[in-house]
């Protein structure tokens, strides 16, 4: 029995999955899985309270883990963490800004390269328990490259200004950001290859426009 460098086996990749994803990535579509170490066994919900899993590691590695594990020798081009806390990982800290989690296991032991989103930073498992800057700095020092805020625009906004501030004084900060700039500018090459960019104004209109908000409430 062969073993990868997290010491999981990879599992078979169901050939309908294998299919899916090639047919996201041939409809120019980033296939992004998620919610990475897990979220299928919690019971609470993170948009309203940060969950806590309590499974010992040998637990996780049986369940949780193998798809990711799957997922990043197939090469998944991007993966998302979750608002959870596994106390068998990161006893004090969520998934998502706990640097053992995003790079001591995923970086490093499943050998993972691809461009790593968080969760959204709004919900309550994280802006219930971290201010948002503080929050937004873990999550970055953890590994993540991409942040999501998907309500506020100003908190957003001062939430980069924070992190360029912070970043100017703090070299490892730096290099995190770039290494995070190499993976994001690297998938956008591959699969933006006809999207040229758009204006400062043009991108903060149509932000200010928050029409996804309209349509949901219309829902």
């Amino acid at each position: 029995m062969l073993e990868g460098r997290d010491g999981l086996e990879p599992a078979a990749f169901h050939p309908r999955g294998l299919r899916g994803r090639r047919g996201l990535r041939d409809g120019g579509v980033i296939p992004c899985g998620k919610h990475f170490p897990g979220h299928g066994d919690t019971e609470r919900d993170s948009h309203l309270e940060l969950p806590l899993v309590e499974k010992s590691l040998d637990q996780l590695r049986s369940l949780e883990l193998p798809s990711f594990a799957n997922a990043c020798h197939a090469g998944i081009e991007a993966l998302m963490t979750a608002h959870v806390r596994f106390t068998a990982l990161d006893r004090e800290l969520p998934a998502t800004l706990s640097e053992a989690v995003v790079t001591g296991m995923l970086r490093h032991q499943f050998g993972y390269d691809g461009v790593i989103f968080s969760d959204d930073m709004e919900m309550k498992a994280i802006s219930a328990n971290f201010p948002p800057a503080e929050a937004a700095a873990l999550a970055l020092r953890a590994g993540v490259d991409v942040l999501l805020f998907c309500h506020e625009l100003t908190k957003a906004t001062e939430v980069f200004e924070s992190l360029s501030t912070l970043a100017e004084d703090d070299p490892a900060l730096r290099a995190r950001i770039e290494g995070s700039f190499r993976r994001i500018t690297g998938l956008k090459r591959r699969f933006l290859t006809a999207f040229t960019g758009s204006s400062g104004g043009e991108s903060l209109a149509r932000l200010a426009a928050m029409k996804h908000q309209r349509i949901l409430d219309r829902i």
